[in-house]
Order: structure tokens, then sequence, then C-alpha cells
């Protein structure tokens, strides 16, 4: 283990589904201290945490929806009076649910907005009050914005938003020394997706999720899999002088 993250308080948003769960485990793996945000899914996060506790990390499961502003700032609030630090935010609450023009209902639209650019906004909003300097947030988002995949008309323009919100903030947090980075990541499946029909997304579960992402990390080294390699690069002292960059990031899952 090469503890790279040794004592490091990191949050996690959405670590209850798909790309946020592997990443805890990466980061409890490099002796991170893990915050499993979830929304929902309870069970998934709990059961997560037990299992870094088993194997000697340190994590918690701390609820907040990210459409809502009290929630998320109760979220940091709490980190605080557990840990009295915060040192990393990881966004990772972008959905992806293609639909053709004409079939997007008006709750499909709110949800784009709400956990997308919305939540990416609010949640380094309220984070960044409570980081010393030297704080560190990393944005997670598709690689599909870049390929104009058919039925993505909300998606896109929503994810490039969430791009530029990480080149403002980047310069505007920059005077606190707080880093801003994003990975745009493309994820292949060896298998079908969950959903016949639907393309592989962030925020959907990995199937198989919780033993094939505990083997993934047993290895330390990631194999096939550079979003985690970048991702725990990036949120480490190892990036420090890295501020404002996108980075692509491709990764497959059994």
């Amino acid at each position: 283990m090469n503890n790279r993250l040794e004592g490091k308080v990191i949050v996690i948003i959405g670590a209850d589904k798909g790309l946020g769960g592997v990443l805890a485990r990466v980061f409890s793996s490099e002796a991170a201290i893990v915050v499993v945000n979830y929304s929902e899914n309870r069970k998934f996060a709990e059961s997560l945490v037990a299992d870094i506790s088993s194997k000697g990390g340190e994590a918690v499961a701390i609820r907040g929806a990210t459409s809502n502003a009290a929630e998320i700032e109760d979220l940091f609030k709490t980190v605080i009076q557990l840990y009295e630090r915060l040192d990393v935010l990881v966004n990772n609450s972008e959905i992806y649910n293609p639909l053709p023009t004409g079939k997007k209902s008006d709750d499909f639209f709110s949800a784009h907005m709400e956990f997308s650019a919305y939540a990416y906004l609010i949640t380094i909003d309220k984070a960044a009050k409570y980081m010393v300097r030297g704080g560190n947030v990393l944005n997670i988002s598709s690689v599909e914005t870049f390929s104009a995949t058919s039925n993505s008309s909300l998606f896109e323009p929503v994810s490039r938003t969430v791009e530029r919100l990480t080149l403002v903030l980047s310069n505007e947090l920059a005077a606190r020394s707080i880093r801003v980075n994003m990975i745009k990541a493309k994820i292949f499946f060896n298998m079908e997706p969950s959903e016949p029909g639907r393309h592989a997304c962030l925020s959907e579960h990995i199937k198989g999720g919780g033993q094939v992402s505990a083997e993934r990390v047993k290895s330390r080294n990631y194999p096939n899999d550079d979003i985690l390699s970048t991702a725990v690069f990036l949120v480490s002292d190892e990036s420090r002088w890295i501020n404002g960059k996108l980075f692509l990031s491709f990764g497959s899952y059994p």
C-alpha cells in the first residue's frame, strides 16, 4: 500500500452507486478517510462503509441530496464535526439517460439540471467554505459530450456547463489555494449494461459491483483502468500544481 492519500478526508458525492463506490474503495486503499454520500441508496452506502472498515479503512455514510442545498450544507457540517477538516470533494452525481426529441418530460429536464449543473455548483459552493488552504475538487463527467451522440440534446449542454464551471471556479478559488479539475470518463463494459438498450453511464450500478470493485482494488495497480489511476493522482498532493485541467480517462469493468 502506497498510502498516497493518508489522512485526507475525501467526500464523494454519489458514492452509493457506480463509479463513486469504486472510487471510495480505491481512495480507502490509499489510506484516505472516505465520506460516502448517498441520497436514497442507504443500504448500499452502509454496506460499502462496512466493507471498507473490515479491511482496516475508515469510512462513514452520510445522506445528503444534491438537489437540496440545506442537506448538502449539513453534510459538510457533519464532516467537520467528525474530522475537523475537509480536504477533497469528488463530484460524481451526473446522470445520462438519452431520449429523442419530443420524448422528454418536465421531470426529465429537472432531473438533468438538478443532478448535473446545479448539483456540482451547490456542492462546490458549500464545500469551499469548509476547505482549508490546499483544498481540492474533482468533478467527474462523461466523455460522451465529445461525440455528439444521438438523443443526448439535453445531456451534452448540461455537461458542457459543468466543464465551464470547472474552469471558472478553478480561477476563482485559486486565491484560496483550492484546486478544481475534471475527469471526462469513458467506461467500457465487458457485459451488457443492467438495462438493455441503454448507454452505460457513470450513475448506473456496475453489474456485479461490490465483488468486482473489491478484486480490482486488491491488485493496487488498477489494471486497464486509467480512470482510477488519474483520480488518485488528482486528489493526491502529487498533483498540487495542477488546476483547471480536463483529463480524458478510460476504464473497463467486467
